[in-house]
């Protein structure tokens, strides 16, 4: 390969969210696809594992992306579609993730790699850490450094919007459990009122049995006591011999 041109080669930006490390981490797996960036076609995790013992999730995505390439650049790389390949590992007892991308298409052309590490705030435990870090480099000779400038400026564009959907996707997860937290509870709720009134059933079933069985004694103590006091009558009715 030629030389790596050094014109445009790292850019690196810091932000803070103000949510917490896990509602972060769990919305940075549903952020894509979305209508906000509609050049990510998808996102398909391909390989995933969990540790039980360290609790450290790895997972790989693929990523397919398809943009608008200014015309400098058309015959360089055809056709406007993207492979990238993610590498992400999730420490839940630490609170770090870290998603580590780069092109798997047009790699001979240009290196993209990128770096986004989340992390629990130290002086606010509420709020979550962003540091997300691009490097670039261009191969191709004479139109290196319009390459890596062009993508490092696409970079810096795009990152205000990806912190944009990650707020809108927090905030649609909150939603979410919000609502499933409500619904179990409705579900709790009735499912508690169905046995109490089973168990008032059950009691009522039982003291109207016993009451059946009382009277069933009752009826028949007085049966058997007019079954006698009428015998009595006949055998006092009847001549002797």
């Amino acid at each position: 390969r030629p030389p790596r041109s050094t014109l445009f080669p790292y850019t690196t930006l810091f932000r803070s969210f103000k949510h917490s490390w896990n509602d972060i981490s769990f919305a940075s797996w549903r952020k894509y696809p979305t209508d906000t960036r509609p050049d990510v076609l998808s996102v398909d995790v391909i390989e995933h594992n969990f540790d039980p013992e360290t609790g450290i999730l790895t997972a790989t995505r693929l990523v397919i992306m398809e943009d608008k390439l200014p015309r400098f650049l058309q015959p360089v790389f055809g056709n406007n579609k993207c492979i990238c390949i993610e590498h992400s590992i999730v420490d839940r007892k630490n609170k770090i993730m870290k998603l580590k991308s780069c092109n798997l298409s047009y790699d001979n052309i240009v290196k993209i790699e990128e770096t986004c590490i989340y992390t629990e705030n130290k002086e606010n435990p509420g709020w979550t850490d962003f540091k997300q870090e691009a490097e670039v480099h261009a191969y191709p000779f004479g139109v290196s450094n319009k390459i890596e400038k062009f993508l490092t400026s696409k970079f810096v564009r795009n990152a205000p919007l990806g912190r944009e959907i990650m707020e809108d996707t927090v905030k649609s997860v909150k939603e979410e459990t919000f609502l499933r937290t409500a619904f179990s509870a409705v579900v709790k709720e009735t499912r508690d009122c169905a046995l109490e009134f089973e168990k008032r059933f059950d009691t009522f079933k039982d003291e109207l049995t016993l009451k059946v069985q009382e009277a069933e004694e009752e009826l028949t103590t007085a049966y058997n006591e007019r079954s006698e006091e009428h015998t009595s009558e006949l055998q006092s009715r009847s001549p002797s011999r």
